[in-house]
């Protein structure tokens, strides 16, 4: 376990940004579990409170209705390596929220714009606009993250970082 963003802030972001897409699960009414695959860009603030994750997606879809009843997704990033073998991964439990604040979208659709690609994309590409109404900007807010790395040579490595308001 690590007590420090810090500690493992460069490698969470190295994962995400050459990994690009994610698998994030959410759970509906029912509480069954829907896994999708997303586009997560991260921003870290310079914060022990750990990065802030932005997600242009469909606004009045199905992961909006499963956020309404339960507010937590879990983000999923896999790299793998058969010869030697080798898995690396990179979670993110993350509290979820929509953002409909127009000046909070046109920032981050710009900050997503000025990324290099393939992290960084045209958000206009998909929604043409930031004022198209369904574009939807997802705030994901990590309140756990894990490093997991299974190396033939190596064996098992792990770090875990919590915010300090982990919410479990």
């Amino acid at each position: 376990m690590t007590t420090s963003f810090s500690d493992i802030a460069v490698e969470f972001e190295r994962r995400a940004a050459s990994g690009v897409w994610a698998t994030v699960a959410s759970t509906n009414a029912r509480g069954q579990t829907r896994v999708r695959v997303l586009h997560p860009v991260w921003e870290h603030l310079d914060s022990e409170d750990g990065p802030v994750g932005w997600v242009g997606t469909r606004r009045h879809g199905s992961l909006s209705r499963h956020l309404a009843v339960s507010p937590f997704v879990s983000v999923a990033y896999l790299e793998t390596s058969l010869s030697p073998m080798r898995t690396v991964q990179a979670y993110a439990d993350c509290r979820a929220e929509f953002v409909d604040d127009a000046a909070a979208k046109r920032r981050v659709w710009d900050y997503i714009a000025s990324l290099p690609e393939p992290y960084g994309y045209k958000p206009e590409l998909a929604w043409q606009s930031v004022e198209n109404p369904e574009f939807g900007l997802m705030r994901l807010q990590p309140w756990r993250i894990e490093l997991a790395a299974l190396d033939e040579a190596a064996g098992w490595a792990q770090q875990i970082w919590r915010a300090a308001t982990s919410e479990a």
